[in-house]
């Protein structure tokens, strides 16, 4: 069988037009391929994600609590808690109490409500009439009465009654600073147990 020429090239163009054909099937497949298992790959690591996240990102609204803590405790202010949330835990939320806090002021284990105003009172100081009987007066007291205050020992209640009968007692408790001894320190451990 002879061929001219012209249907020699136009058979070798066709061989040509299918292998192109062929070979771009099978690029366009082997893409395909990858894409999908892209795809596949995409959806185990966002699967995984969503597997290890933690438990707290599935908390609604509804599921938090807004309250309010003041006094007695390190850094009063506004704070989110669980629902179910205790006294207790806003007080840690807080920085814990203060020294001066009265710890038993309130119920630790109670459940807190949202909104609720959590308030820490400092241990109360002798404030009565009643009390005020068993304060000591500096003006009257004697030297042993002077040496039951903390920090006053014998000398520095004898100073306290030598500057008393030298100055026609004491206008304010806080005269007791003028006395050689007594200064800033040892009043603040004494100025609630005493009066004139």
């Amino acid at each position: 069988m002879n061929f001219s020429n012209n249907e020699i090239k136009r058979m070798i163009y066709m061989a040509a037009v299918i292998i192109f054909v062929i070979i771009a099937g099978v690029i366009y497949i082997a893409k395909n391929d990858t894409r999908n298992n892209t795809s596949d790959y995409d959806t185990e690591v966002v699967f995984e994600e969503k597997a290890s996240s933690s438990p707290d990102d599935n908390i609604t609204d509804s599921d938090v609590i807004c309250i309010y803590i003041s006094g007695a405790v390190k850094h009063p202010g506004v704070y989110e808690l669980k629902s179910n949330s205790r006294v207790n835990d806003a007080v840690s939320a807080a920085g814990g109490f203060k020294k001066k806090a009265d710890r038993d002021s309130l119920n630790l284990a109670a459940y807190i409500n949202d909104g609720e105003h959590i308030h820490i009172s400092v241990k109360e100081k002798i404030k009565s009439d009643d009390e005020s009987s068993s304060l000591v007066n500096i003006n009257k007291a004697s030297k042993e009465e002077l040496m039951t205050l903390p920090g006053i020992g014998e000398s520095k209640a004898d100073s306290i009654i030598k500057y008393r009968d030298e100055n026609n007692g004491f206008n304010s408790i806080e005269e007791l600073m003028n006395i050689s001894g007594i200064k800033e320190g040892v009043y603040s451990k004494i100025s609630e147990y005493i009066t004139i």
